[in-house]
């Protein structure tokens, strides 16, 4: 369906303007499809979030309104997979970038621990 979407012109860098809860404003499909793949990893995901960086490689970099990139999220609900990020560090998401405070992708992975 994704790639239906896609096809059809459906602009794919659109953000959210987040609810306050679930999810900030400012989150791009790539977002989303991170954690999506992360939880649940499936060959469609990972199809879905190759066609969103063929589309527009500047996802993979996308900031959402507090700063985080799509390798944020991928390793704030990695829940143990690595898969969104994986595929993410192969298309060079950048594994140094800070968000607006100044956590890294390895800061999220850390905090993630605990849970």
């Amino acid at each position: 369906m994704v790639q239906l979407l896609i096809h059809l012109g459906c602009p794919v860098g659109l953000t959210t303007l987040g609810d306050g809860s679930t999810m900030s404003s400012g989150a791009t499909a790539m977002h989303v499809a991170a954690v999506q793949a992360n939880c649940e990893p499936s060959d469609e995901l990972l199809a879905v979030m190759r066609a969103l960086a063929d589309v527009a490689a500047d996802l993979i970099t996308a900031r959402d309104d507090d700063g985080t990139q799509p390798l944020h999220w991928a390793a704030d609900w990695a829940t143990g997979k690595t898969v969104a990020m994986r595929f993410l560090l192969d298309r060079d998401a950048p594994i140094n970038a800070q968000d607006n405070e100044g956590a890294t992708v390895l800061h999220m992975a850390v905090y993630k621990v605990r849970d």
